[in-house]
């Protein structure tokens, strides 16, 4: 019988929320409901931008965490502010909580990123590093005994640490890609010696894994064409969704003569343009059109939003939530007839994490992404396409609407919907974690 122990390695793990760490808090529930013996190996608390205490309620009496000290910017700077302002109050079990951290929109922040740029290798958590894979990892190894390593990227750091206690324990690790690493259209790096670096780092790491998971097609030939010899090693597992999220939730009440579009995520900086043009989209509509539809922006948004929101004359029209807990966030998703993507213009590779959630709920899916990209191609293999829409095109987005509207927002099956399940997919997860360590 295989010795089925498995530590995850990844620097964002609750309380931060947001979306980025529910992918793994979802494996480990569903790998513990496998008969898995589930480790987490990440940091102690950080100065998060959002929190979100609920997310641990669904691993909390299964999977052991291990939280090791760090250098890093965030962690130093939560350790400050415990000793000046005094260590938050722990948060109700019973009662799970959401909150805001850092203010992205202060000078600190962007002088932050600009150190972490140049300064911090391989990203801005490196002094992490040594807190991990030789002091906490090495208390967990010898309490856990895991048999496999599973590696969340991004960040870079968690595949150094990966690495790293693969090769002091000799145990195997497979690294799992939600973004790509070389190929993320966000990450900028600064020097030619960056570039290098991560260069190097990409390629010895994915060499020495046993299994490489992408999220999708676009990454698994990107892969395959900078490095031939892995082919045989990448395995997909798309991002998706809970369903048993989606059994216990309150629809926020609504005008039923309405419609809800409803866009759920942090609505940063990169994705103003998108939203500046999805505005002059709905100014374009017909009367009879525009006046039955709402707009509901679910998480944090950039900074001035409401001044451009005013500019357009739709105040009374979209209304921001701000970050909520991800069970809060469901209950306005449920309630929505349309969900919301939005990509940068030329975004080829990406695909959010939202789309999932919209999928699995049925949702008409209103996509302001590049035809051509993945997102887009991943609505069209389950004939759900028709709201695609170029995302700088705010007479193209109005066209999609009114089309969408003609065809009374048709909804995506749910059969089409199951094969992005989160427990459908962490039986995936379980067969490789298997093969791995049977190599």
């Amino acid at each position: 019988m295989l010795h089925k122990k498995v530590v995850f390695v990844t620097y964002g793990f609750p309380p931060k929320g947001g979306g980025g760490v529910q992918r793994n808090v979802k494996f480990l529930k569903y790998l513990n409901q496998l008969n898995w013996s589930t480790s987490v190996l990440t940091v102690k608390e950080i100065d998060a931008y959002v929190y979100d205490d609920s997310l641990l309620e669904e691993i909390k009496n299964e999977t052991i965490i291990y939280r090791a000290d760090s250098l890093d910017p965030l962690r130093v700077v939560k350790i400050f502010k415990d000793l000046l302002i005094g260590k938050t109050k722990t948060v109700s079990p019973t009662k799970p909580k959401a909150k805001t951290g850092v203010d992205e929109t202060k000078w600190y922040v962007g002088f932050y990123r600009k150190f972490r740029d140049y300064m911090l290798f391989p990203d801005g958590y490196s002094l992490w590093i040594p807190f991990a894979a030789f002091k906490e990892g090495r208390k967990l190894f010898r309490q856990e005994k895991p048999s496999v390593i599973f590696a969340s990227f991004p960040g870079a750091s968690n595949a150094v640490v990966s690495y790293l206690l693969h090769k002091k324990y000799k145990c195997p690790y497979v690294i799992d890609f939600r973004d790509g690493w070389l190929d993320d259209p966000y990450t900028k790096y600064p020097t030619w010696l960056h570039v290098k670096g991560h260069q190097y780092l990409e390629k010895k790491i994915l060499e020495k894994a046993s299994t490489i998971i992408v999220y999708g097609q676009v990454l698994q030939d990107r892969f395959e064409a900078r490095y031939p010899g892995i082919s045989k090693k990448i395995q997909i597992i798309p991002n998706g969704f809970d369903p048993e999220d989606f059994l216990a939730l309150n629809p926020i009440e609504k005008n039923k003569n309405k419609v809800r579009f409803v866009y759920s995520g942090n609505l940063y900086g990169n994705r103003k343009q998108n939203f500046e043009v999805f505005l002059k989209a709905l100014n374009l509509l017909p009367k009879d059109v525009a006046e039955k539809i709402e707009v509901i922006v679910v998480g944090p948004a950039f900074d001035g939003i409401k001044e451009i929101i005013d500019a357009e004359s739709l105040s009374e029209k979209i209304k921001i939530t701000g970050y909520l807990p991800h069970l809060e966030a469901l209950n306005y998703l449920t309630s929505a007839d349309v969900g919301i993507v939005f990509l940068p213009p030329n975004e080829l590779t990406g695909v959010t994490g939202k789309v999932f959630e919209y999928i699995g709920l049925g949702h008409t899916v209103l996509a302001c992404v590049e035809k051509e990209g993945a997102c887009s191609n991943l609505l069209k293999s389950i004939d759900s396409d028709l709201g695609v829409c170029q995302p700088d095109n705010p007479k193209h987005i109005a066209d999609t609407i009114l089309k969408l509207n003609e065809l009374n927002w048709p909804r995506i099956k749910a059969e089409s919907a199951m094969q992005f399940s989160r427990k459908y997919h962490t039986s995936l997860l379980a067969k490789i974690l298997e093969s791995s360590i049977s190599v």
